[in-house]
């Protein structure tokens, strides 16, 4: 179908809960939601960069918003995103 070997989704979105939970905005944060979509098969060998944008900080708790992505090589959107390219 894809005419190459892909990741699962879950593999894309690994790298964001790796960046959430050890840098950012503080270490042990965890994502109380969660709004991703598939839109791109991504590549066994296919390299991918993940990114995470602090939005918002509550400051009564340590609660923030954030804005998460991950491209390929290429700077196209990937599994979790919201946007193809």
């Amino acid at each position: 179908m894809f005419g190459k070997p892909i990741l699962h989704g879950g593999v894309s979105s690994g790298i964001l809960n790796a960046l959430v939970a050890e840098d950012l905005p503080w270490p042990g944060t965890v994502f109380l939601e969660i709004a991703w979509k598939s839109v791109k098969a991504v590549g066994v060998e296919e390299a991918i960069i993940g990114r995470v944008e602090v939005k918002k900080l509550r400051p009564d708790k340590p609660i923030c918003k954030m804005e998460t992505s991950v491209r390929n090589g290429q700077g196209c959107f990937v599994p979790p995103a919201r946007r193809p390219c």
